[in-house]
């Protein structure tokens, strides 16, 4: 399916801002406040969370958390190949070519791309490539023009063609704190409507301290984010 004017104007109101021109085949799933910036992009099976946005990519088969920036021309989800056979081509598992080009198939072969799980406040830099399967942890950050093999811990950035790990974005006693809260389970951007200098996000220190005190009193008991997806199909 290609969003045109009318779908893309359907879809605003339950959360999802998409312009014409996006291409959405199979499942779509999306939390409330998630955008596509840019026609062309493809989302092939993919789930997004609440606040996550796309620039533009072609996404096969992935799980966005919340909270994710995923800038231009990012790739998740590649069809698959087999590399102890024979051969890597697909004559030997598939009909890619039509009638009356064809041959008897003698194999299968699971060529379809395996899901990709990104977890929450992941930011994915341009052109970046991310392998089918692999999983990103929470708070981690790939840099532009990496190409991603291997699943990725909570919090650290990597890089490179293989991507490499570089550095943690934190202490590891912040990056414990942060995921025993995992503050993306609440909406502050709403709060932020009623009290915008509640969290001092600059000071990571600072905003985990608050956001504890916050959760304890019961203050963001009305600001809690229950999975809540919408169904494009």
């Amino acid at each position: 399916m290609i969003v045109n004017d009318g779908i893309a104007a359907a879809l605003l109101p339950y959360g999802f801002v998409v312009p014409p021109g996006v291409e959405i085949n199979g499942r779509l799933r999306f939390e409330k406040n998630t955008r596509v910036y840019f026609a062309g992009a493809k989302l092939n099976v993919c789930d997004i969370g609440a606040y996550s946005y796309i620039v533009n990519g072609t996404f096969h088969s992935v799980s966005i958390g919340r909270f994710c920036s995923i800038a231009h021309g990012v790739e998740i989800g590649f069809f698959n190949h087999p590399t102890e056979w024979v051969s890597s081509h697909p004559f030997q598992f598939m009909h890619y070519l039509p009638e009356p080009m064809q041959w008897p198939i003698p194999h299968s072969f699971e060529y379809g791309p395996k899901q990709a799980v990104i977890g929450n406040d992941v930011w994915i830099g341009a052109y970046a490539r991310i392998m089918g399967g692999v999983k990103i942890g929470d708070g981690a950050v790939i840099a532009a023009g990496s190409v991603v093999t291997h699943d990725v811990e909570p919090y650290t950035i990597v890089g490179g063609v293989p991507a490499k790990p570089i550095k943690k974005r934190f202490s590891q006693a912040l990056i414990d704190e942060m995921l025993a809260l995992r503050w993306w389970d609440y909406d502050w951007p709403e709060l932020m409507k009623h009290d915008a200098g509640a969290i001092r996000w600059d000071q990571p220190e600072r905003a985990v301290k608050a956001m504890k005190e916050k959760i304890k009193r019961g203050d963001m008991d009305a600001y809690l984010l229950k999975e809540n997806f919408n169904v494009v199909e």
